[in-house]
């Protein structure tokens, strides 16, 4: 019996993982966190923390510095809800036409992502606040995500016998 309950897909021929009803469960769930933590953290840094959080429109060009906007909520709520959909978008298809192969590659796309996506927080011209709330909601989100997807994500079949004998430790 796996950890959710069922018995292992393995010995079946197929890679092991939780049933269709339950990796989607977790997996909107995960997308549900993904969007409610960085909102929570806004929350914390602009209504309640006092700290505008502001970047700048477009790139400096001589004389002229872009006016900088504010960021509101709705950036730290949409642009998490469509990533984490397109994460699990691309492991759905992944996992259709890769087999074994999916979580691995999933694992290491989310993680190349998820260390790209400090390249904006990084900014010099950003301040210390927006980029700190700026980081720590791209690792709240990564954070909420990548653990779940590749823990409901099928494994590949261990070796032959692996899943029949008992544990003796």
């Amino acid at each position: 019996m796996s950890v959710f309950g069922t018995a292992s897909a393995a010995g079946a021929g197929r890679a092991a993982g939780p049933p269709g009803s339950v990796r989607r469960r977790v997996r909107a769930s995960a997308v549900a966190a993904a969007v409610a933590l960085p909102l929570l953290l806004w929350t914390a840094a602009v209504p309640i923390g006092g700290h505008p959080l502001e970047v700048s429109t477009g790139m400096r060009t001589g004389t002229l510095a872009p006016e900088p906007m504010e960021l509101g909520a709705a950036p730290f709520a949409v642009v998490p809800l469509l990533s984490a959909l397109l994460g699990w978008a691309l492991l759905a298809l992944l996992e259709r036409f890769t087999g074994r192969a999916a979580r691995w590659i999933w694992g290491v796309l989310a993680a190349a992502v998820l260390a790209v996506s400090f390249l904006p927080p990084a900014d010099p011209a950003l301040n210390g606040t927006t980029a700190a709330v700026l980081a720590t909601a791209h690792l709240l989100v990564g954070a909420a995500v990548i653990p779940p997807f590749l823990l409901t994500s099928p494994r590949p079949p261990g070796p032959p016998g692996a899943g029949s004998r008992a544990r003796t430790d």
